[in-house]
């Protein structure tokens, strides 16, 4: 059974046409967060220190090029603290009824009206039930579908998460599935 909320949906496999819909987390539908994993504290740093340089850079460079100069490197500047807080946001949240897997920013919808999206972090919820496994790099979760194949795909950052932290979420993940 799959945790739907009417959010945007978005397509879970580009070949395949089952739908699942990204939500932001809800306690009162998805129970309380029991373990929420984080990118590895090096990617975070080095991730934030690259986009505050990279801002920096901009301030420097367009700070004596007009208005055009000065709009451009506001928009550096924004597009930078957008990155360094969304770096920090959590990978996925262990609940109760659901894993909540961060939305890649390339899987973001484009669409009107999804624009909290860009700026909130946003998940998509996945059964426990559903979960079949990640790929070995934890780039993809596999989850089992109703349609012919009975599988598709998800792309998440997982391969940030601490080693770790990975076995507490399959750890748990199989707890959930043998209940």
């Amino acid at each position: 059974e799959w945790w739907f909320c009417d959010k945007i949906e978005t397509k879970v496999n580009r070949t395949r046409d089952e739908v699942v819909t990204m939500d932001f987390y809800k306690q009162e539908i998805y129970g309380n967060i029991l373990y929420t994993a984080y990118r590895t504290r090096s990617l975070v740093v080095s991730v934030s220190l690259l986009y505050s340089l990279f801002g920096v850079a901009a301030i420097l460079y367009f700070a004596d090029k007009g208005y055009a100069g000065i709009i451009a490197g506001v928009i550096i500047v924004g597009f930078s603290l957008w990155r360094i807080n969304a770096v920090h946001q959590p990978v996925m949240l262990v609940t109760e009824k659901a894993l909540l897997v961060a939305v890649p920013f390339w899987e973001m919808p484009l669409e009107k009206g999804a624009w909290a999206y860009w700026i909130h972090p946003s998940y998509l919820p996945v059964s426990y039930k559903k979960i079949i496994g990640f790929s070995d790099d934890w780039k993809i979760l596999y989850i089992g579908t109703q349609q012919e194949g009975g599988m598709a795909q998800i792309s998440i950052e997982g391969m940030y998460i601490p080693v770790s932290d990975k076995k507490k979420i399959i750890a748990y993940i199989e707890r959930k599935q043998k209940e």
